[in-house]
């Protein structure tokens, strides 16, 4: 159908109000039936020119009216059909208006973009985390929480002395045991008798003139150590210039051996 066509065909409708179909748009068998009769009037205007578009109006008005009146007479049959099988029919419910939504003032209020928000509107809002979650790892152990110490020089002696004196009491059970004072016993005699001994192995006598008096600790004299047997002895006694401490000496019997 051309466009000056479907203008005649609206004019004509315009002055002949009583060809609308009124109530029988409202259901969906309606308005397809509607719209078979439409596609049959616009066959009928298009085997027309523009100039007796007018002129055969009385022909499809005739075929609408005779149209019309069937497609009523089956819309009620098929109504009567459907309210025989159904026995509640459920009630139309007034659609509350829609409440304001949120948005920019300089936002566009065309009939377009309401009708893609109410297309929009119907889905469920969903975030990333609810399409695709996140793994969350199960922690099997959980972590140790040590005590924090406080803060002292490692090296002073009352921190030692304390870290001696805590060591002691963890391995001591039972202070009054007689097999604990026994072996605090033992190892305060070894103790005594290591330091003694070293402190015989620090002191030392001239391998010359061998007196005690006048042993390493003892005397204030210079002293010289023989290169080969290791022993000590006293400047004097060795022959040696207390000045020249470089020199390399070498006992008198380790020269003649």
């Amino acid at each position: 159908m051309s466009v000056q066509q479907l203008e005649a065909l609206m004019d004509y409708l315009e002055g002949h109000q009583e060809l609308a179909l009124g109530r029988c748009t409202r259901s969906k068998e309606g308005r397809s039936l509607a719209k078979r009769l439409w596609q049959e009037c616009a066959t009928i205007l298009n085997n027309v020119s523009v100039d007796c578009a007018q002129k055969t109006g009385e022909q499809w008005r005739m075929f609408y009216n005779d149209y019309k009146h069937r497609l009523l007479k089956k819309i009620k049959k098929e109504k009567i059909e459907r309210s025989a099988t159904e026995q509640v029919t459920p009630d139309v419910t007034k659609k509350s208006a829609p409440e304001p939504e949120p948005g920019c003032s300089f936002a566009s209020k065309s009939p377009i973009r309401a009708v893609c928000r109410d297309l929009t509107s119907s889905f469920e809002n969903a975030s990333p985390g609810d399409i695709l979650p996140i793994p969350l790892v199960q922690q099997t152990e959980k972590r140790k929480q040590y005590r924090r110490g406080k803060t002292a020089v490692i090296t002073s002696t009352p921190y030692k002395n304390e870290l001696e004196n805590l060591k002691k009491l963890r391995k001591v059970s039972n202070p009054n045991d007689p097999r604990l004072k026994k072996n605090a016993k033992k190892k305060q005699k070894t103790t005594v008798a290591a330091k003694t001994k070293n402190d015989d192995d620090e002191d030392t006598i001239c391998l010359y003139c061998n007196d005690e008096n006048h042993s390493f600790l003892k005397s204030s004299e210079g002293w010289v150590g023989c290169q080969l047997c290791g022993r000590w002895a006293h400047n004097g006694c060795a022959g040696v210039d207390d000045e020249n401490t470089e020199e390399i000496h070498i006992c008198i019997y380790c020269d003649n051996n």
